[in-house]
């Protein structure tokens, strides 16, 4: 499912500048002095990749401070012992592993969806904050798990004495339910921590390929991601009642057990703790021919996999006198296909396009020839002068009349011609002679280029599923 590396990084609480806005390549850039405060989505999706999530946090809410409808909002839910929801962070993830597989960060990927689980939750804080008991509490405080450990806390920030005592003390106190979610304690909201402990179940993760490298079951993110099975301590049982679980989250029948089956499945997950990523569990994908062949395979079903892929070269094979020497790259105007800009990120010592998106990159070549020899040498037209004109033979095949212009078979530019004769145009001579007939032509599209380069591609399933595909084949 969808989701972000948490960085470990001790430098997140950078001092963030006024306004970020996202130009057509996706890139932030900082700029000032927007008349009205606005803020896209998916640019909180990349400063929190970039800065973590409570510098992000802290700079929407003064970016967004002299926005009284919002801060009324805050005060309102905060009174309440809620978590402001203006903007939705995601936890920091106690089970984070930092590292890289084929150039690009890995990912955590959830069993059950993110996004399911954060629907789910919304409507248990709705109902407390209607008065109707305390399940949102109830749910964040079942999703602690029986133990801490120095690793979670250091990776939730929570700067606890190192000791099996103080973390257990700890551990009450996030149990406590008269604590409110904005209660602070080591200088990080109590909310906060059991939220991580939610969002980030240890059972309901597994360490992956990059999300956007990786096809998931799928098309829809907010779908079970059943290749968890491949990679995680759950016994078969466990597994599929957790994906059980998952799937009443949104069943109309089962919306008034919501907190019982997110209990469920925490009690499933909170526990465990996702395996290290193994690079040898993961089949890459590394031919066109192959990504050809599982877009179509049935037993697969993943016809979205091109979307996930990439074609995949060395930085050094690109440019003049190399491999791809009609791809150039320069620091203003970034990678082009024949003049035409194109997609790719780079990853080490190696670059990336998308599969999907290099067949929509077709140049095209204009060219121009005089339209005497044209018709002389080309199309085999025999001119004849009559003074100041040229006496031009019409065929049908070559020479298509009308009205008052000809066409030049293979072109589209219509000629004025003077009068006619029997089975001749006149044109005037000069007008021939200094004509410039233009053809523009389709090339080959970078998909094209790249099939008949033989170039490598990159996209990632599991091997266990892989090898299961190949052997019915076989």
């Amino acid at each position: 499912m969808p989701a972000f590396e948490s960085k470990s990084s001790h430098n997140r609480h950078i001092q963030l500048k006024d306004t970020i806005s996202a130009n057509a390549t996706g890139m932030l850039h900082m700029q000032q002095n927007l008349s009205k405060p606005t803020l896209p989505s998916s640019n909180i999706v990349q400063l929190q990749q970039a800065y973590g999530n409570r510098a992000t946090e802290q700079w929407v809410k003064s970016r967004y401070q002299s926005d009284q409808s919002i801060q009324r909002k805050i005060s309102q839910e905060n009174r309440m012992g809620m978590p402001s929801n203006v903007v939705q962070l995601r936890g920091e993830n106690p089970h984070e592993q930092a590292g890289s597989h084929g150039g690009w960060e890995l990912t955590a990927h959830h069993i059950v969806a993110h996004s399911k689980l954060e629907k789910a939750l919304e409507k248990l804080r709705l109902k407390e904050e209607a008065g109707d008991g305390t399940p949102f509490t109830d749910v964040l405080v079942h999703a602690v798990p029986d133990k801490l450990t120095k690793s979670m806390l250091e990776k939730l920030k929570v700067d606890v004495p190192d000791s099996d005592e103080k973390r257990e003390a700890y551990r009450q106190m996030l149990l406590d339910k008269s604590k409110k979610f904005d209660d602070t304690e080591y200088n990080v909201r109590i909310g906060e921590v059991r939220k991580s402990f939610y969002e980030w179940q240890g059972g309901n993760q597994y360490m992956g390929p990059n999300t956007s490298i990786r096809a998931e079951p799928t098309s829809n993110k907010d779908d079970i991601d059943f290749d968890g099975k491949y990679f995680g301590n759950l016994s078969k049982d466990k597994f599929n009642q957790l994906t059980a679980l998952g799937g009443k989250l949104e069943e109309e029948g089962e919306q008034g057990n919501i907190a019982a089956n997110l209990k469920a499945i925490l009690d499933i997950t909170k526990n465990e703790t996702p395996n290290v990523f193994d690079g040898t569990k993961w089949k890459e994908i590394d031919s066109l021919d192959n990504l050809i062949s599982l877009f179509n395979n049935t037993d697969l079903d993943r016809k979205h996999i091109l979307k996930y892929s990439y074609f995949k070269m060395g930085l050094d094979e690109i440019g003049a006198g190399n491999k791809y020497a009609d791809i150039t790259y320069s620091s203003a105007d970034g990678h082009k296909y024949k003049g035409l800009p194109i997609e790719m990120q780079v990853k080490g010592t190696s670059g990336f396009t998308p599969v999907a998106k290099s067949q929509e990159v077709v140049p095209k070549e204009e060219t121009s020839k005089l339209l005497a020899p044209l018709l002389t040498g080309d199309l085999g037209v025999a001119l004849t002068v009559s003074g100041n004109n040229y006496v031009i033979p019409v065929d049908d095949d070559k020479i298509k009349v009308e009205g008052k212009k000809f066409k030049v078979k293979g072109y589209d530019d219509m000629i004025p011609f003077l009068k006619t004769g029997a089975g001749t145009i006149e044109a005037a001579k000069g007008m021939v002679d200094n004509k410039q007939m233009k053809v523009v032509t389709t090339l080959d599209s970078l998909y094209t280029y790249f099939e008949k380069a033989g170039t490598s591609t990159s996209s990632y399933l599991p091997m266990e599923l892989y090898d299961v595909l190949m052997a019915k084949k076989v």
